[in-house]
């Protein structure tokens, strides 16, 4: 088994704090800077031809500040699964995963408005989702593209990209609604850095790949106390609810989580 995983720098103060078990990804030059990571990704995956019997998977620099992980985990967890799995997610912020229905609340707590955003460009890329209605979990979820996978996964990823960075360029709507500007970390972003970071919910919706989640994330072993039960209790319904469809589990979340507010008890 090969995994070829990626980690992308900006300049050479980036590069010199690359760990040495990923392969460095040049993003000095991009001709899409207002892009990020997505576009040394996406130009990656169009420029190359994916091996079947590989994995592959694209860090930022600031992986292991984010997850407390190092490429020898991330190595050993893919070696681990090799033939079990599809994809492995090595997502950070597991409580914000949690504590929300699923990416795109997520993402509307913090950017108002991105929810209908999102839900335009889905349907304008020709996908079936609800961005309001789905339910995410730790198995289904990801933030900042922290993903490892096969090409299958990949190459649904790179089409989808596609769409969304044509519509930001070409489609009278996106040049307006996804070169928008919202503020995290206090820094002024457009709001299609958002929306690609919640390609890989659409894609794993429906369950077409199979997903592996390290234990530590799916034990919440980075919290404690009330913080923790609050967790595995939230992830626990959704879970249920996704492969039950018993409502009853996603009222019980809901009511769950408004509790949990009424007290104060705000994780965000």
């Amino acid at each position: 088994m090969t995994t070829e995983i990626y980690q992308i720098f900006y300049n050479e103060e980036t590069r010199g704090a690359l760990d040495p078990g990923f392969i460095p990804l040049d993003n000095s030059r991009s001709e899409h800077p207002d892009w990020l990571e997505f576009w040394v990704i996406l130009n990656f995956l169009q420029t190359h031809e994916l091996r079947d019997d590989r994995w592959y998977g694209f860090v930022s620099p600031k992986f292991s500040h984010k997850t407390g992980w190092d490429s020898k985990f991330v190595h050993d967890t893919v070696q681990r699964n090799d033939g079990k799995s599809d994809v492995v997610l090595f997502s950070p912020f597991i409580d914000e995963l949690t504590i929300y229905q699923n990416t795109f609340e997520q993402g509307e707590w913090w950017h108002r408005g991105i929810l209908a955003t999102c839900q335009t460009a889905i349907t304008k890329m020709g996908a079936c989702y609800d961005a309001e209605k789905s339910v995410g979990t730790l198995y289904n979820s990801v933030f900042c593209n922290y993903v490892v996978a096969r090409p299958s996964y990949w190459r649904n990823w790179r089409d989808l990209a596609v769409r969304l960075f044509d519509l930001a360029k070409h489609d009278v709507w996106g040049v307006a609604a996804l070169n928008a500007s919202s503020i995290h970390d206090q820094k002024s972003l457009p709001i299609k850095l958002f929306v690609q970071e919640r390609l890989t919910s659409i894609i794993l919706a429906d369950g077409r790949f199979r997903t592996y989640v390290p234990p530590e994330n799916l034990a919440f072993s980075r919290y404690e106390g009330a913080k923790r039960e609050f967790l595995v209790t939230c992830e626990y319904l959704k879970q249920t609810y996704a492969t039950s469809g018993d409502p009853y589990y996603l009222s019980a979340f809901k009511e769950l989580r408004l509790a949990h507010y009424a007290h104060g008890f705000y994780l965000g």
